[in-house]
């Protein structure tokens, strides 16, 4: 018989035991012996003990990792928000200024329509609201004739209800339109 590390603990799965207290049986390889004498420590001890106080701390880290986080994304929504309204400002005419609309709620489309008004698309997204008030395009006044008459003739294809909503797809760079 080879005395090998494998070998032995392959012929102590084969001796069962029985538990003097419980009368259950179990292998040798398999019981756990209790004592109520406290052992000394060993290294692996050391070890354990190591390992336990790394994942306690690394459980802190990650509590405040994701709280700073948490108020990272909170600052950056506000720097964003404030940004827009800088955007905003700088972008239109001084009348575009003065409305009450939410700064989240206008996108730039800049052709042929400067900006188009989400109006409460934002409280949607937040739960606030089920529904966008309103949809409003903007552009500044301009003296050229072209866009003049471009506007003139978007105007004219929403009073008219010229207009159709289409939903497109894009799949591996086709489009399909419901």
């Amino acid at each position: 018989m080879d005395n090998s590390f494998f070998d032995i603990f392959h012929h102590a799965r084969r001796i069962l035991c029985k538990c003097p207290e419980c009368d259950e049986i179990s292998r040798l390889g398999e019981i756990q012996i209790k004592s109520g004498k406290k052992s000394s420590k060993t290294w692996l001890d050391d070890h354990q003990k190591n390992i336990n106080d790394f994942d306690i701390a690394k459980g802190k880290f990650d509590d405040s990792e994701e709280e700073e986080r948490n108020k990272g994304i909170a600052r950056g929504r506000m720097q964003a928000e404030q940004d827009m309204r800088d955007l905003i400002k700088n972008s239109l005419m001084l009348d575009y200024q003065q409305m009450d609309y939410d700064p989240r709620d206008i996108k730039l489309i800049s052709h042929p329509i400067d900006f188009v008004v989400f109006d409460g698309a934002n409280k949607v997204r937040m739960k606030e609201q089920d529904f966008v008030k309103e949809v409003l395009l903007l552009s500044k006044k301009t003296d050229n004739p072209y866009f003049q008459k471009l506007h003139k003739s978007v105007h004219d294809v929403i009073e008219n209800k010229q207009y159709d909503w289409k939903t497109a797809k894009v799949f591996d760079n086709n489009i399909e339109f419901e």
